[in-house]
This record gives C-alpha cells, structure tokens and sequence, in this order.
C-alpha cells in the first residue's frame, strides 16, 4: 500500500475549506498503530465508530453532562482531558469519544508540569471525564492529600494494565461519591472487551480488580490449547469474537493468521491472556499467557 503523507504543519498557505468529497467505507483502513511487542495493528472506521459508542454509552457522555452526575448539581458541558500522545491507542479513544459527543478536548503533556500539579490541573480546567492508564492514575492518587477535591469530575477512565485493590482504594478515598472509576480491558487490536465500575461503595475482596461484564457487540470466550471452550469456572485463554476486530498486523500475514481466527463466518481474537468466569459472568484477568 502506498500513500502520500500531507504535513500540515509544514504547509505555507490557508487550507481550503472546499469539500473534498472522499468516499470512505465502515471496512477501509483508518489508521495503523504500533504496539510495544512491537506490531502495527490496522483498524478501520467501524471499529472507531464502534469504540466511541461503546465508552460513550457506558460513561453516559454527552455535549452537557447530566447535572446528577456533577457534584453540587448544574450543568456543565464535559470536558475532556488528553494526557496521552497521539501514537497510543488511548488517544483515538479520547480525541473522537469527546470530538463525537460535542464535548471540549484539553490535552496535556503531563511530564512538562509534574505529575504533582495534575490535580490542580484537573481542578482549574473543570476536567469531567479524564482517562489514565493505571500506573499513571496510581502515582497520581499517591500525590493527593485528604484536602483534594474535584468537584467536577465525575469519571475515570483507566486500563491497559492491571488494575490493583489499593487503586481502588485509593479512589474511594480521594474522590467524591459523584465520582466513577471505570475499570476497562482492551487493547490496541480490540476495545473495550470488558468494564467495571467502581464507586465509594463497591468492595472488593481480590487482590486485583476484575476485568469486568460484557460490552455490547463483544463477545468473550475462554479457550484451552485445542481451541475448544474449557468447562465453567475454568481458566482458560481469553478470546474475542466481535465484527469491530482489527484488520490484522501489518505486513505480519503469518502472525495476523495465528491470532485472527475465523470459523463459521465468525472471527476470533486469541488475546494471549488468561482468564475465568465467575457465576454471574464477570470476567477474572488473570495474566499472560508466557508470562
């Protein structure tokens, strides 16, 4: 595949504002994404639209945000932060879930003012949704003090690693009852897979919090080496079957078909992490496969 590259930082003159008229299919590709494996992983515009749905639906996002979910009532439009680069897959999530909603995207390079001015931040800019990577939201909740107070905001994102207890304690003690910390499985190739939602009175008995429920147009199934489902309550390699999978890993043919099974018109994701089914259909993340 070969294609030009405009940079539009580069270019001396006005862009224009014609309409270029570009037909563009849910299935074509929209971008590639590297992942620190490292593999290029391609999606395409479903998936976007997919993503932005789900996460929209599920932190109930909006141009004005409902005034039950802001502490003290009023209502305030959401107000997005962005605090990672545009290379990682979290920032597609970010840009478009805020651009969609009709809501204000602020993005910040959070190593050039310290990891201990974020909550002023946050604070100063009216921040409502803010999405974090678990090591990031770990060492900034340690920075906080009993006198922290985000009056608006009313949800935390955070994933793409594993999610602790003590993080979820340290949630449930810095912010306010208004507030959601929203637990999410997912990768570059596929997201989210799983959610779980954390509030001031969810306990936990783990060690680690748990991947979560289903999210819609996602389907996860447990896996043994054969590549048969394992009985319930058994451990077994996380799968998943959704129409919103990436296209596959560029020039990777051979990998792209050792984890992107089709069978019966369905295709599957061999996601390389282990897990188990509670009782009620809650998923256990129980680590790599060759860890």
């Amino acid at each position: 595949m070969s294609q030009d590259v405009l940079r539009i930082d580069t270019l001396d003159k006005e862009i224009s504002d014609e309409n270029l008229e570009i037909q563009c299919h849910p299935d074509d590709l929209a971008y590639i994404l590297y992942t620190s494996r490292p593999k290029g992983v391609m999606q395409n515009h479903r998936y976007v639209l997919n993503l932005c749905q789900n996460y929209t639906n599920s932190g109930k996002m909006s141009e004005g945000a409902p005034p039950a979910l802001i502490n003290g009532g009023g209502s305030l439009r959401d107000r997005f932060s962005l605090l990672y680069s545009a290379a990682f897959g979290g920032a597609v999530r970010d840009i478009y879930c805020a651009l969609l909603n009709g809501a204000t995207l602020l993005p910040l390079d959070v190593k050039q003012i310290s990891l201990h001015k974020l909550a002023g931040w946050l604070q100063d800019n009216e921040i409502t949704v803010t999405f974090m990577v678990a090591t990031l939201f770990r060492h900034f909740a340690a920075t906080l003090n009993e006198e922290a107070d985000f009056p608006k905001l009313r949800l935390i994102q955070i994933g793409s690693e594993t999610v602790y207890r003590q993080d979820a304690e340290l949630f449930q003690r810095h912010f306010s009852p208004q507030c959601t910390l929203m637990v999410n499985l997912g990768g570059t190739e596929i997201s989210p897979v799983r959610q779980f939602p954390i509030t001031k009175d969810t306990v936990l008995t783990g060690s680690t919090v748990p991947a979560g429920y289903g999210v819609p147009g996602t389907e996860v199934l447990l896996w043994d080496e054969s590549g048969h489902p394992v009985p319930p309550g058994e451990v077994g390699e996380i799968v998943v079957c959704s129409r919103q999978l990436a296209l596959g890993y560029w020039q990777q043919p051979e990998l792209t078909k050792q984890v992107f099974i089709r069978k019966n018109s369905h295709k599957y994701f061999k996601t390389g992490d282990l897990g188990k089914l509670l009782p009620d259909g809650c998923l256990l993340h129980l680590g790599r496969k060759d860890f």
